[in-house]
């Protein structure tokens, strides 16, 4: 196994886990999506500035931005299942669990809050 320092650890078990891995900033705005989560969700196309509406049915964006701003003010994780869209159209359920970065997302600037994400 090749040396992986401490400091980048989280970010290799994001990009090599079959799960779905995502952070959205306080506006619903994706900054990053591992690649399970691009591949499988977002087409192909890049993660960076996608929108919850771009990936979400209506009221499954509004249930996402409400979990954001749960978690914003309690600090405290939040579950949610919302529906994607398949590239076929059809919305897919996924299983959202919202909470608040840690560590160098934080460092960055704003508050962000990672999803972790599986099919339900």
């Amino acid at each position: 196994m090749p040396d992986v320092s401490l400091e980048s650890l989280p970010l290799a078990i994001a990009n090599s886990t079959s799960d779905f891995m995502v952070v959205f900033d306080d506006e619903g705005a994706l900054r990053y999506a591992n690649p399970a989560f691009s591949r499988t969700l977002l087409n192909g196309l890049p993660a960076a500035g996608q929108h919850l509406e771009t990936l979400m049915d209506a009221t499954s964006c509004e249930r996402a931005r409400a979990a954001i701003k749960h978690v914003l003010s309690s600090n405290e994780t939040h579950q949610i299942e919302v529906f994607h869209f398949e590239r076929d159209g059809r919305p897919r359920p996924i299983l959202y669990t919202f909470s608040k970065t840690v560590g160098d997302i934080q460092a960055q600037g704003a508050s962000r809050f990672a999803g972790g994400v599986a099919a339900v």
